[in-house]
């Protein structure tokens, strides 16, 4: 087995934290349900592309299983605060760490979305209105965004004059197994 991922304690209404063991000896807390994202990345298997963006690391226990999925693709990830300083040994060298806040204009994420190589924008970073509204803008036809916590931090009201005529992605898979991530692709 490559990891293992349990119910560690209710941290809020609504919200489970769990805590993911890797097989490289990462052991860090996880803070998405273990059905639904390996759902969500099975159904971003199916969408080629070349780069993955991710708001929000946290411990990194998402971030390592996208490395384990899309082992070939480089990962740049960003938290305002550095949780995987003493955990970075289990990273490969196509993680790219960036510590520093993403709810101001980031001149290194946006060239990173100015990048016409097709990319997944993961926002799972605490304010995912903010991230979508001052980062959906960057993304060219076909690129995808993805928004964690949906129904809970984020809500149609929120996306729709941004990215409400995009494509959705998985949708009927994601809202059957209860899933609290949306996906949508730029046409």
């Amino acid at each position: 087995m490559t990891y293992d991922i349990h119910n560690q304690k209710r941290k809020q209404k609504g919200s489970f934290t769990h805590a993911l063991k890797h097989r490289s000896g990462l052991n860090v807390i996880f803070k998405h349900e273990e059905k639904q994202v390996f759902h969500m990345l099975g159904i971003l298997a199916q969408e080629p592309f070349e780069l993955i963006i991710e708001l929000g690391t946290h411990q990194g226990g998402l971030t390592k299983l996208m490395e384990d999925i899309f082992p070939s693709l480089p990962i740049h990830t960003y938290d305002n605060v550095d949780l995987t300083r003493n955990n970075r040994k289990y990273f490969g060298e196509k993680v790219y760490f960036h510590i520093e806040s993403v709810l101001v204009p980031s001149r290194s994420l946006i060239k990173l979305l100015s990048d016409p190589a097709k990319k997944l924008l993961y926002c799972d970073n605490g304010k995912k209105k903010q991230e979508v509204e001052m980062y959906s803008q960057y993304l060219y036809p076909g690129d995808l965004i993805a928004v964690h916590d949906w129904g809970n931090e984020i809500f149609w009201e929120d996306v729709q004059s941004y990215i409400g005529d995009w494509r959705r992605i998985g949708w009927p898979t994601l809202e059957y197994i209860g899933s609290t991530t949306r996906i949508w692709q730029k046409v």
